[in-house]
């Protein structure tokens, strides 16, 4: 067993919190807002019906919305 593995054996390591999402849909583009509701909220505005757009968000730190 790695030590790793010995170190997280037996331990719930997630973590559980929200998401806060508002969406302002316009008919030449849409405006998002997403929050923790901790933090400030990021706001984002994408093409409207741009649907990739926003599920890029859900990316790996790369988006292809404009903040």
């Amino acid at each position: 067993m790695t030590s790793l593995e010995t170190a997280l054996q037996d331990k719930d390591t997630t973590s559980q919190s929200d998401l806060h999402v508002s969406f302002e849909l316009g008919d030449r583009s849409w405006k998002l807002s997403c929050s923790d509701g901790i933090r400030s909220p990021s706001r984002y505005s994408v093409n409207a019906g741009d649907q990739a757009a926003v599920a890029g968000l859900h990316g790996q730190g790369t988006s292809p919305v404009r903040p």
